[in-house]
């Protein structure tokens, strides 16, 4: 790929051709908002204002610079056109909010697929936008684009098989372009950043609310563990008839009978429990032979052991009270306790 460079014809350089001479304006412009500076040709002139340019050597693109007009400012172009059938092509240069004070800027450029010597014809055009179709033309300078062996690379010629002309406005429009698409576009990448990171915090957030909700749950499930609301039920014991659990407590004729013979007895109950009632088993009955021994059992309390109150498992049977129980047996007890015996050896006839 060979390199190319541009080569500037000011429009006061005499190859430019200005058709007829005494339709056009020489001047100047200066650009205060840059501080540039330099000459100017001017016209009004509707048609018959036109300029003839002729490349001095073969070139590969073409360029036009021109002053934007606020009050009318429509030209027409043809490349390489022939003289008994011109065709030109519009070029609009209008810019309503120009005051003047700005520097010449590209007006229509045109690039070729190889290098060639090439005729451009410009003219001044009436534009119907403004009053009287007014419009003025303006040329600072053409430039062409040739190739050069020892210039660095500056563009690409690609084979399209024809010229490939466009106007300023296509021309200024694609050069933002071109830039914003060779270089990265940052707010795009800021705003794909933030979304990105939005959506991380989303996703922790998701997680974190979930986490608690199930931690939660399992605390309620710990908390419940111990509790069992169907309690097992022990097995069923009948105290239809709490009597029979009860041993036989001795009598008062039993006891009157064992006095009859000198001896004292005296009977001491046991309670032994069995499954959920209180039971009494069977009597000791002691004989002592000796004063001594007597002497002991008149001193020996009689003990009782209480095994608690019945589980209430049957509903529809109840058992006596506990109270009723235990006076049946201490007013038993009572009745029967033994009558000291004199001991008739001892005594004197």
């Amino acid at each position: 790929m060979v390199g190319t460079r541009n080569i500037s014809f000011d429009d006061t350089d005499t190859a430019l051709v200005y058709s007829p001479g005494g339709f056009w304006n020489r001047g100047t412009w200066n650009a205060s908002s840059t501080g540039q500076s330099g000459t100017l040709s001017t016209s009004n002139v509707l048609f018959d204002a036109n300029i003839t340019f002729t490349f001095p050597q073969a070139a590969v693109g073409f360029y036009y610079y021109g002053i934007r007009r606020a009050r009318g400012a429509s030209y027409g172009i043809c490349v390489d056109c022939d003289q008994n059938a011109l065709s030109f092509e519009t070029i609009d240069a209008v810019n309503i909010t120009d005051d003047g004070k700005n520097p010449p800027v590209v007006l229509y450029s045109v690039h070729f697929d190889s290098p060639g010597a090439h005729r451009i014809i410009l003219r001044n055009q009436p534009d119907t936008r403004f009053p009287n179709n007014n419009s003025q033309i303006t040329v600072d300078r053409f430039e062409i684009e040739v190739i050069d062996p020892n210039a660095p690379s500056l563009v690409t010629i690609t084979a399209s098989g024809s010229p490939n002309p466009t106007s300023s406005s296509t021309s200024t429009s694609s050069s933002p372009s071109a830039n914003s698409s060779s270089n990265p576009n940052i707010g795009a990448i800021v705003g794909g950043v933030i979304g990105g990171l939005a959506a991380i915090l989303l996703a922790l957030s998701l997680w974190y609310c979930r986490w608690r909700s199930k931690r939660s749950v399992h605390r309620d499930t710990i908390g419940t563990e111990g509790f069992d609301p169907t309690p097992a039920v022990l097995p069923s014991q009948s105290l239809a008839n709490p009597s029979s659990t009860m041993s036989e407590i001795p009598t008062t004729s039993t006891m009157n009978a064992a006095n009859a013979k000198g001896r004292h007895i005296r009977g001491v109950i046991q309670s032994t429990h069995h499954g959920s009632g209180p039971s009494f088993g069977s009597s000791n009955w002691t004989m002592p032979t000796t004063s001594s021994g007597l002497q002991r059992a008149e001193t020996a309390q009689r003990r009782e052991i209480d095994a608690g109150a019945v589980n209430d498992i049957d509903h529809d049977t109840l058992p006596p009270e506990y109270d009723q129980v235990f006076r049946r047996a201490s007013q038993s007890t009572s009745s029967s306790r033994p009558v000291r015996v004199p001991n008739l050896a001892n005594t004197k006839p």
